[in-house]
């Protein structure tokens, strides 16, 4: 499946109904100095996905991420 941006493919994987267990994000620069952030996606059954982005997408999905987790953490506390 295509996505227009990382943030919709990662909005895609939170909300396909899958029931996801866990959001890892890190952020960090490549050598060549250009910004990359990774997401991983762990859903229930063992399913789950990796999103990457680079640049000016990096922060934007990096933010999105930990914000999903912040908001998942105050649900289940």
């Amino acid at each position: 499946m295509m996505f227009r941006s990382s943030i919709d493919a990662f909005l895609y994987a939170v909300r396909s109904g899958n029931g996801v267990r866990d959001v890892q994000a890190s952020i960090g620069y490549m050598r060549n100095g250009i910004k990359r952030c990774t997401v991983q996606v762990s859903c229930d059954g063992g399913a789950g996905c990796g999103i990457e982005a680079y640049g000016e997408e990096a922060d934007a999905l990096f933010h999105e991420a930990k914000k999903y987790s912040e908001k998942e953490r105050l649900a289940i506390a």
